[in-house]
């Protein structure tokens, strides 16, 4: 071998274990529950040792995950989905290196309710075959005021000076139905 076929090959030697140190870090694994089935969409987090977010993903259907941070150090894993207890793992991370979680199965997160109510409202606003009802008691525009105030805000009727009128009448009539 010749000095420059040497050299050439020392430098690119070099170039290759630099490049090798930038790489970024990556951190893999799969989420399911306890029974083994993959949770999609599960959020994963790196924080820093302070709590603060270094990067993130969501996991795929299968539940599988892949994270890649650029830095090295000691973090904290954060693994969550709603109505799962969140996982937390410390984990320590070398610049470039590759870890593999494994499967991390959440455990479901139980919590019980003294009573539950289930209320249903009216509409605001119903319409029937003959009229349309204005049910008030759902209104928040007519919360704490009087009859006056319920209805200025009522659909089709029309407040001035203290006189009501309704939108479509003329003189005490109707406008389009036929007069008795």
């Amino acid at each position: 071998m010749n000095p420059t076929q040497m050299s050439l090959l020392l430098f690119f030697t070099g170039l290759q274990a630099l490049s090798a140190q930038d790489k970024a870090s990556v951190i893999q694994g799969r989420v399911t529950d306890e029974k083994g089935i993959p949770i999609a969409f599960a959020d994963v987090i790196l924080q820093n040792a302070s709590g603060k977010a270094i990067t993130g993903a969501v996991s795929d259907t299968s539940g599988v995950f892949r994270l890649n941070c650029d830095q090295g150090g000691r973090f904290i894993l954060v693994v969550r989905f709603m109505g799962y207890r969140t996982y937390r793992k410390r984990i320590n991370l070398d610049k470039g290196a590759s870890i593999d979680m494994g499967t991390i199965v959440l455990s479901a997160d139980e919590k019980r309710l003294a009573k539950v109510k289930v209320i249903k409202n009216k509409p605001l606003i119903e319409q029937r075959a003959d009229r349309l009802v204005f049910h008030v008691e759902n209104s928040v525009a007519a919360a704490g005021g009087d009859a006056l105030d319920a209805l200025s805000i009522t659909p089709r009727i029309q407040l001035q000076n203290g006189k009501l009128s309704m939108i479509g009448e003329r003189d005490g009539h109707r406008l389009g139905l036929p007069q008795p």
